[in-house]
């Protein structure tokens, strides 16, 4: 699978407050939080399933290393 998780671990035991929503969430030491999904997707295949979907694509976007890329897309005229 394409996909990369991300997550923190609590050096030690702990208390943490989120102030903005009334909260204290308590960590163990070793505990781990998941932070992030990242997932990958081939970008032929992103525009084959726009396409079946009835979009067309104006433009494509990535990073020079073409790690990380966003399509610009509008509806098909014939739809």
């Amino acid at each position: 699978k394409n996909q990369i998780e991300m997550y923190l671990i609590s050096q030690r035991k702990q208390l943490v407050e989120l102030e903005n929503i009334d909260s204290t969430i308590e960590f163990q030491e070793k505990e781990a939080i998941l932070t992030e999904i990242s997932r990958k997707f081939d970008l032929n295949e992103v525009q084959k399933n726009l396409e079946m979907k009835g979009m067309k694509t104006l433009k494509i976007f990535t990073d020079p290393r073409n790690w990380f890329g966003l399509v610009l897309c509008q509806v098909m005229d014939n739809q």
